[in-house]
């Protein structure tokens, strides 16, 4: 499932590939009214194996990943989940400024699949913050759970819009 921006409204999609390759079927649905095919998700193509796609995919996951690894390890030994709120706003404003360059058309299909699929896919944790936030209530530590819902939420939303304006 992608998300993206079309005429000014967030979408969500979801790309099925037939096996064996085939045409792809993506549908689409407007959070709020129109129905339409995602801007990061790309109009309905022609898949034939898409390895080219997997590849640009599996590298950027590759970089991301290591990124992600680097980063824990930079802001380990801190009792705050710093490292995970890190990469949810900057991976968070990056794919805001992704998705403005693809609307002006200045990036190309090739860009969506290594950086917003592949290394913000694998750079960024909601995974990883919820099950921290989580931890943090088990002990006890309410109100640092809640400082990292507000934190992560409230930064990662910013920072997509203001990637999003930087391209505007």
């Amino acid at each position: 499932m992608g998300l993206g921006l079309r005429g000014g409204k967030v979408l969500k999609s979801t790309v099925r590939v037939p096996e064996g390759g085939g045409l792809a079927c993506i549908s689409g649905a407007a959070i709020g009214s129109e129905t339409d095919a995602t801007l990061l998700s790309g109009p309905p193509v022609r898949h034939d194996g898409g390895m080219r796609e997997l590849l640009l995919v599996g590298a950027g996951g590759f970089v991301g990943a290591i990124l992600r690894y680097l980063t824990a390890l930079w802001l380990a030994g801190t009792t705050f989940p710093f490292a995970t709120l890190l990469v949810n706003v900057v991976g968070s404003f990056c794919i805001g400024a992704l998705a403005g360059a693809m609307e002006k058309g200045s990036w190309v299909e090739a860009h969506r699949h290594f950086i917003a699929v592949g290394l913000l896919g694998a750079l960024t944790t909601f995974s990883t913050f919820s099950l921290e936030t989580v931890a943090l209530l088990r002990g006890g530590q309410h109100g640092a759970a809640a400082l990292s819902i507000l934190l992560n939420v409230a930064l990662a939303l910013g920072a997509a819009r203001a990637g999003l304006a930087l391209t505007a």
